[in-house]
Parts: structure tokens; sequence; C-alpha cells
């Protein structure tokens, strides 16, 4: 006798689009019966609220903020070696 494996999670119906419960964004490929889903930034911002979603961020602040990173853990602007 063999044993049948599986190839993922079974759906019993289409996929439907849903807005997330928390932003309204719309989360794609969701079961046909899911009722309420959140989005995977709410995820991460109920995980860490105090993470950056760098997508959201405009170029100017992007590159602020990287540069404010660097400083904070003590990395200078300047990568080159020192010979």
């Amino acid at each position: 006798m063999s044993k049948k494996i599986s190839s993922g999670q079974k759906r019993s119906g289409a996929a439907k689009d849903l807005p997330c419960r928390d932003c309204g964004e719309t989360v794609h490929n969701v079961d046909s019966n899911t009722v309420s889903c959140v989005c995977w930034r709410c995820v991460s911002k109920m995980i860490n609220p105090h993470s950056k979603m760098i997508s959201d961020l405009p170029h100017e602040e992007w590159v602020k903020a990287i540069k404010t990173e660097y400083k904070k853990d003590g990395r200078s602007e300047d990568t080159t070696t020192e010979s």
C-alpha cells in the first residue's frame, strides 16, 4: 500500500480578492471560504510596530533612513578600504 503525498493545501473553491481588515488594501488569491484576512504589511506591523516598510517611503526618506542606520551601527558612509 502506497501513501499519497500531499502537494500542498487543498482549496474548496476558486480564489477571490478581499480587503485587508486593518488597512483596506486588496489581498489577492484568498480561498473562497475566507471571510476576513490581513495583508502581509499589517501582519508585519503587528509583529513589530516600529518596522519601516521601505516601499512606503519616498526616495529621499529612504536614503536618509539608510544613512541613519549605518551611522547607528558604527559604519561610515565611506566604504573604501585602507591600504
